[in-house]
């Protein structure tokens, strides 16, 4: 990345060495960047972890959510998942294979995809949990815990491996009974942790323009993803927190890099990059610490209300736990969680809400997606508090200047049985273009049709959406969701 001179990996091994040569970027972008660099944070609230380990721990995992977490296996029941030891080792003659022991040693966490093939590491991983019938129940962020093993690390939290898993609070203890269930005769243990501080930050580079190489590219997912063994995987993440906060390395408990937005950060140099961290409780503020050095250049720092946050998420279209969705209601492919790395694994082998899901993306039939919108008029509290009290998803209609209303409310036929003129005034109702599902002030997301998306996203005047509240209209601009290329391909 544009901040540390040693690429965040103190000790290269060979296949990394080419990618560590790309270091040149640093001098490049150094003039560019100038001294407007920018790092944004908030203390998130209302997030509680679970904190599991134990030999079994990777597997009982990898049987419950939607992510990869083991590279070969064999089914063993319909919750489980354990790897087959054979085709690991034939696995391991490959150069590109990560090496790791499943059940031995606090060794991180296998990531599926990357620039560079599977890899090992120790940052946070965004994955779902599923019920039973395929729907969300919630997302989470896993994070290999402690951030980084060293000789102080105490042997009960390096003998195995160990993860703290993300949830909102008020679906903890939910999330606690299913692993109880689920549990059968896995050694493993887990307990709710609520001693964990959690914050938001993104760091961006006024300075780039856009069609400027992305600095995150190069200097961050291009080396994670070389990362094939648990020691190169530690020592990066070690470089890396470092030098960034170099006095708090023990209170940091886990940190995620934001990958869903990786087209975006593709496709535009000056994409700011979004982190998470989880603290200790007794951090007062971890941005104290935050090392500028690491950087050729001065930064800005910003504190703001953790509302900043969501609303940036929602205007790229992303949830974050059930403060945005209602549990049991949306399938993942709906959330567009097939178009985020490593999040919805398609050979991974069974999982709980798998079948539906696998047959969801096998069809290919999916007749809503997840979009962001944008408020015409900014919501007022009162407004926004009536949004959040429907008993039901508020419905959200569709304008067009290409489309005759009444085509999508034919006159019933008259009933042979009944009075014609009564009866020939029934109409049919015509069907909601989606439902809002999100909102704070400016932006929020909504489940949409998909057969709207070329009148909102393919022609010179928009279709315009809104929801009818009382008396009046709440116009939404509908934003053109950045997988929106890759989706038109499929179709």
């Amino acid at each position: 990345m544009v901040m540390i001179p040693r690429y965040f990996y103190s000790k290269p091994s060979v296949r990394s060495i080419n990618i560590i040569r790309k270091n040149r970027l640093l001098h490049d972008l150094r003039a560019k960047v100038s001294s407007n660099a920018v790092l944004v944070y908030s203390e998130v609230p209302n997030k509680s972890y679970i904190q599991i380990r134990g030999p079994d721990t990777v597997g009982f995992l990898n049987g419950l959510i939607t992510s990869k977490l083991l590279p070969t296996f064999v089914k063993k029941n319909l919750t489980t998942i354990e790897v087959n030891k054979d085709l690991a080792q034939s696995d391991r003659a490959n150069e590109e294979a990560p090496l790791f022991e499943e059940k031995k040693g606090n060794w991180g966490l296998y990531t599926a995809e990357g620039i560079h093939g599977p890899y090992i590491s120790r940052f946070g991983l965004y994955t779902a949990f599923l019920n039973g019938k395929g729907k969300l129940v919630t997302d989470s962020v896993i994070y290999p815990s402690p951030t980084i093993i060293d000789s102080n690390t105490p042997k009960k939290f390096s003998n195995y491996p160990q993860y703290l898993l993300e949830f909102d609070k008020d679906i903890i203890n939910r999330m606690l009974t299913s692993f109880e269930s689920h549990k059968l005769h896995n050694k493993i243990k887990f307990e709710e942790n609520q001693n964990i501080k959690t914050w938001d930050f993104v760091l961006s580079f006024p300075g780039l323009s856009k069609n400027d190489p992305n600095p995150w590219m190069s200097n961050i997912y291009e080396p994670l993803s070389m990362m094939k063994s648990t020691e190169d995987s530690n020592e990066f993440t070690k470089s890396f927190v470092s030098s960034l906060f170099p006095n708090t390395n023990n209170s940091i408990l886990g940190l995620y890099i934001e990958r869903r937005t990786d087209s975006l950060v593709e496709q535009d140099g000056t994409t700011p990059q979004f982190f998470r961290i989880i603290t200790t409780n007794d951090v007062e503020n971890i941005f104290d610490d935050f090392n500028s050095d690491a950087f050729p250049f001065t930064f800005e720092k910003q504190k703001v209300e953790n509302d900043y946050f969501r609303e940036t998420r929602l205007a790229l279209g992303l949830i974050n736990g059930t403060e945005d969705i209602i549990p049991d209601n949306m399938m993942p492919l709906e959330l567009n969680f097939d178009f985020f790395p490593n999040t919805v694994n398609n050979d991974k082998g069974c999982y709980v809400g798998q079948e539906l899901t696998a047959r969801t993306y096998s069809t290919g039939i999916l007749r809503k997606r997840l979009i962001p919108i944008k408020f015409a008029e900014p919501l007022t509290s009162e407004i926004r508090s009536i949004l959040k009290q429907s008993e039901k998803l508020p419905e959200i209609d569709i304008e067009s200047a290409t489309e005759d209303s009444s085509t999508n409310e034919p006159q019933m036929a008259p009933s042979p049985f009944g009075n014609s003129s009564t009866s020939g005034t029934m109409r049919s109702r015509k069907k909601a273009a989606g439902t809002l599902i999100a909102s704070q002030e400016h932006y929020g997301i909504a489940m949409i049709r998909t057969e709207h998306f070329k009148n909102l996203f393919d022609t010179d005047v928009p279709a315009q959406l809104y929801i009818k509240l009382d008396t009046e209209k709440i116009m939404i601009d509908a934003i053109r969701p950045m997988w929106y290329d890759h989706w038109k391909t499929q179709q």
